[in-house]
């Protein structure tokens, strides 16, 4: 884990920063990447050790609460009909 500081500039523990993923582009190694859409989900990707984690706005607290280390983005609402 890697010490960094959150936006409200208190000190946290994060599993990848943006230099790590920006240097993991010259490896080979493949990361794991999920959209969970609850609750529920970002526990189940948390215990299945998924990497990176992208929610919508509405998910970013739980996030937070539940996977506070994971590396997270806020991506846009996709809708399939």
């Amino acid at each position: 884990m890697k010490r960094i500081y959150d936006f409200s500039r208190k000190p946290a523990k994060c599993n990848y920063t943006v230099s790590d993923l920006q240097a993991l582009k010259q490896k080979p190694k493949k990361l794991t990447m999920s959209n969970p859409a609850n609750a529920d989900e970002i526990r189940a990707c948390r215990d299945a050790g998924i990497d990176l984690l992208v929610v919508g706005m509405d998910q970013i607290d739980n996030v937070h609460a539940i996977a506070p280390s994971h590396f997270c983005r806020v991506g846009g609402v996709v809708r399939q009909t």
